[in-house]
């Protein structure tokens, strides 16, 4: 679906969305699983919960978000095994990135 939209919104307008559930896929996604379904696009996608958003590359780069981005007050920033962020945001932390 991300695909999909990504060629039909012209660059370098942002992908939104929402319904994923983790559950579904038994594991957490992340933001390379956005960069390979679309490529160098900002996308941003709430969870079907709302508890979460999943960002791509381009869009944490939009946001500024890198290793050294601390958690906010309310928040989390989930974070690969290096430390660095993986594109998933709880609660208050999605607001850095929308």
């Amino acid at each position: 679906m991300v695909t999909e939209a990504a060629a039909r919104i012209p660059a370098p307008g942002w992908i939104l969305g929402s319904g994923w559930d983790q559950r579904r896929w038994g594991t957490w996604p992340d933001a390379d699983m956005l960069e390979r379904a679309a490529p160098g696009r900002h996308v941003a996608l709430r969870s079907f919960d709302l508890h979460a958003l999943w960002a791509s590359p381009a869009a944490l780069a939009a946001a500024g978000i890198a290793r050294s981005t601390p958690d906010p007050s309310g928040g989390i920033i989930r974070r690969a095994t290096d430390g660095e962020p993986d594109g998933i945001f709880f609660e208050k932390a999605s607001e850095l990135v929308l």
